[in-house]
């Protein structure tokens, strides 16, 4: 399910992109619901005890001050493209959460158990990157508006 979410996001940006179908509404709201989508998947990881709480804090609290700051880019500035660090943010998110899933499929939970130390530090590595992104997207609109 996780890949058929993934590959369908995939798709629908380059179809978008292949027939012009590009608007300014659908570079606000991909974003937001692959956010969405992702904390999701965040959220099961804390319940599971694979993330601290804090660290889901940090990333939704960035997708959301994102989101804001794409808003706020789009009425003074113009549309606030994607930038790559964020493409690579949404890149690691996916390839950690279906690996971590899939790891914990083939390995079962006592086996996921004795890698559960490196997932996790994988998922903080996520978090710091989360906040990378945070502060290049703040950076550019400060830019902008300047």
């Amino acid at each position: 399910l996780m890949l058929a979410c993934e590959f369908s996001d995939f798709l629908d940006g380059h179809i978008a992109r292949a027939y012009q179908q590009v608007s300014s509404v659908g570079k606000i709201l991909d974003p937001m619901a692959d956010s969405l989508y992702h904390v999701c998947i965040f959220v099961a990881f804390v319940e599971l005890g694979w993330m601290p709480l804090w660290a889901l804090l940090i990333i939704a609290s960035r997708d959301i001050a994102v989101s804001y700051l794409r808003l706020l880019a789009e009425q003074s500035t113009g549309t606030l493209a994607a930038r790559r660090s964020g493409k690579l943010k949404t890149a690691a998110y996916s390839v950690a959460q279906i690996g971590a899933v899939a790891l914990f499929a083939i390995l079962g939970p006592a086996g996921f158990a004795s890698i559960l130390p490196f997932v996790s530090a994988l998922l903080l590595g996520l978090t710091a990157l989360a906040a990378y992104t945070l502060v290049e997207y703040s950076l550019v609109v400060l830019r902008r508006l300047a």
